[in-house]
């Protein structure tokens, strides 16, 4: 029989599995039937810096259009 730690460890969710480690985060935007992803992946903390940088690519493309 698998011990107390052992049962503990198999029964934890991904997002546990997460807890102190490093994860990177990333957004997209869609315009115009347009995708536009962000172009760097970005700490948790950070999300909103992707967010802008998906949303900066698509301005980008939309002033290129004109």
């Amino acid at each position: 029989m698998p011990s107390a730690s052992r049962r503990s460890q198999q029964s934890a969710s991904w997002q546990d599995k997460l807890e102190g480690g490093r994860t990177a985060w990333s957004s997209v935007v869609h315009v115009y039937g347009q995708r536009f992803q962000a172009r760097y992946w970005y700490d948790g903390n950070n999300l909103n810096n992707a967010r802008e940088d998906a949303a900066e690519a698509a301005f980008l493309w939309l002033n290129s259009s004109q």
